[in-house]
Formats: structure tokens, sequence, C-alpha cells
């Protein structure tokens, strides 16, 4: 219980406060732009980032290809789905429809070949 009450009263202790909070220190000489070693830095780290960017869009490529191809497909055969609609057919079992013959159209195609 001894124990408790000093981790207790430890923690209920303020730490001094500091009576100007505004001091920094002294500010110190600019930074040169013309150092060799500033352009270094620079040009180290747009090339890495551009490295980056470079390497993300390729791998994220892949996905704007399927979003492309998606959204062909999409609207190509929305005017399908609309034919079957106008028809009196539900939205959704026109979508199904449609997609079921696509499916065994390339599926057909893929036995033949």
């Amino acid at each position: 219980m001894a124990r408790i009450n000093r981790v207790l009263k430890k923690i209920s202790e303020k730490s001094p406060s500091v009576s100007d909070k505004s001091n920094f220190g002294e500010k110190g000489a600019p930074l040169n732009i013309e150092h060799p070693f500033y352009f270094g830095f620079l040009a180290t780290s747009g090339a890495l980032i551009a490295i980056t960017l470079l390497r993300a869009l390729q791998s994220a490529g892949q996905v704007f290809v399927l979003l492309i191809i998606a959204l062909f497909l999409a609207m190509g055969l929305n005017p399908a789905v609309i034919a079957l609609e106008n028809r009196r057919m539900k939205r959704g079992a026109a979508v199904a429809t449609v997609v079921a013959a696509v499916v065994g159209v390339v599926a057909l195609a893929a036995f033949i070949v």
C-alpha cells in the first residue's frame, strides 16, 4: 500500500513550469541554397518521389485497364438492358439476363476455340 501511495504522489506532482515559453534560442544563419549539398539533397528527393510515383502508377495501371474495360462493357450492354426493360422486365432481371447471355457467348466461343 505504501508503494502505491508513493507512485500516486509522484504522479500527482507537477513538473516545474517554464517562465518564458516563447524563447526558442537565437536564430541561426540562413540556409545557403547555392551549396552543392542542398542541390544534391533536393535532386535526390525529387528523383525518389518521381520513382515512387511512377511505380505506384505502374502497379495501378492494371486496375485502370480493368475499369476502362468494365466501363465499355457497361456502355455497350446498356442498350440491351433498356430493350428488355421496355418489354416490362425489371432492371435487375434484365441485367441478369444480359450478363448470362454474355457469359454464355464467351463460354461458347471458348469451347469452339
